[in-house]
């Protein structure tokens, strides 16, 4: 056996013995799996990594662990990968960088003298039932005390469906956009044996649409997509978005008679009420990367286009925001990344792992709106055969950012982090060493 030969058998059963004792730790523990791999599992030797490690864990796929001038640890990092909702983090920098983080949404309401009250949503992400509740009571707070007719105006978003990354399904997930949605464009309600159906929040009414709404499912609890029965072009979500308004403002102590009507108008009347966030932008997209709430990124990705380039939002206002915004922070980044869409839905959405790289290090003054998990802040990124990790390493002084594009049959992200955390123990523990 030549020394060549000899080396490569050293490494590969290098390799399997720390891959082994992943797999035990990982089996042992998934709290803590990530930070006892290091502690537990027996170092690599430097030469058993080589320049790529872990690429066992790839068939199709991509990664970067450290800077892009100055890698750790790549491997196929030049390639254009699907990165799934990995790329909320591109959408969030833009928003961030357009908007603002102090930035708020808002909801306009104006009154006429027939006390027509016209409601004239701008993609408020954040419009859940505890924030209209309020709204009730600002506008009772300024003398409205009777309302005739509720208008629904939902003009200063255009959109047209279906997009190649929207399916009208019962999941929350493929909730539609719109100016005005309200509880995500979702309701959550329970279903009884005897059929009827009540909402399934303390904090939401049942309103009479939700009756439509729980035809054909299961007696249970549910959250389902409210734009997801829409099929007729019966605005269901607009619909449902007046009774929520009509029946908060009723609690607040507003007697609401007539019709609700659903139609786009020069508001009529006075504005009474300017009604904004309650949250800055900072605190939505902490939420937003949080749960991996698609609706939210793309009614922010929206906005951002509206607010550069004028309502009615639309896609392309979107994508061309999202354009301008890379072009100005990491021009090589943006030639590396196609932007369909703001959530990451879309299969023509595409990046490289050395772009998403470029993209962390530009985030890292808000990394903290990341989830963290034993240590790492990390966002996922998940479809039908696409498996993406993308986020920091804590050091003691320092962030170090990381790139996992998996887009093949089998999940190996988990096992392909847990490989790069060995090396990059093995690394810091190396740079300690050296004089």
């Amino acid at each position: 056996m030549n020394n060549k030969e000899g080396g490569r058998k050293k490494a590969h059963v290098a390799r399997f013995s720390l891959v082994k004792c992943v797999a035990r730790v990982l089996y042992m523990t998934s709290a803590a799996a990530w930070t006892l791999i290091i502690a537990v599992c027996p170092p690599l030797a430097a030469e058993s990594l080589g320049n790529a490690p872990c690429i066992e864990h790839i068939s199709n796929g991509a990664y970067l662990l450290g800077d892009a001038e100055t890698p750790v640890s790549s491997y196929n990092e030049d390639a254009l990968f699907i990165p799934a909702s990995t790329l909320k983090i591109v959408t969030a920098l833009v928003a961030l960088e357009t908007l603002g983080p102090e930035y708020r949404f808002s909801t306009a309401y104006y009154i006429d003298e027939d006390n027509r009250l016209t409601i004239r949503g701008f993609g408020d992400p954040w419009l859940i039932s505890e924030v209209i509740a309020e709204h009730g009571r600002q506008l009772r707070l300024r003398g409205i005390t009777h309302i005739n007719e509720i208008i629904i105006d939902d003009s200063a978003f255009r959109l047209e469906f279906p997009q190649n990354w929207q399916h009208r399904s019962d999941n929350p997930y493929d909730a539609e956009n719109g100016a005005i949605n309200v509880n995500f464009n979702t309701a959550a309600i329970r279903k009884f044996e005897d059929g009827r159906v009540l909402s399934a929040e303390s904090q939401t009414p049942t309103v009479a649409i939700l009756t439509a709404l729980g035809q054909g499912v299961a007696v249970g609890y549910h959250r389902i997509n409210v734009s997801a029965a829409d099929a007729g072009g019966n605005n269901l979500r607009l619909r449902y978005a007046g009774e929520i308004f009509a029946a908060l403002f009723r609690q607040a102590g507003i007697m609401v008679a007539g019709a609700i009507s659903i139609r786009s108008t020069a508001p009529r009347g006075r504005l009474i009420y300017n009604a904004h966030t309650p949250i800055p932008l900072s605190e939505v997209l902490r939420a937003c990367l949080t749960y991996s709430n698609n609706m939210i990124a793309n009614q922010i990705f929206l906005v951002c286009g509206a607010e550069r380039y004028g309502y009615p939002a639309n896609w392309e206002k979107g994508r061309r925001a999202a354009a301008t915004i890379l072009q100005d922070l990491a021009p090589r980044a943006k030639s590396l990344i196609h932007i369909e869409e703001g959530s990451g839905l879309s299969q023509a959405n595409q990046v490289t792992a050395d772009a998403m790289v470029e993209i962390l290090a530009l985030f890292k003054p808000y990394a903290d709106l990341l989830p963290e998990q034993d240590g790492i802040l990390v966002k996922s990124g998940t479809l039908s055969g696409v498996y993406n990790y993308a986020g920091y390493l804590k050091a003691e002084h320092h962030l170090d950012p990381f790139v996992i594009l998996l887009n093949q049959r089998s999940n190996k992200r988990d096992e392909l982090l847990s490989c790069l955390l060995h090396y990059a123990g093995l690394r810091t523990a190396e740079r300690r060493q050296s004089p």
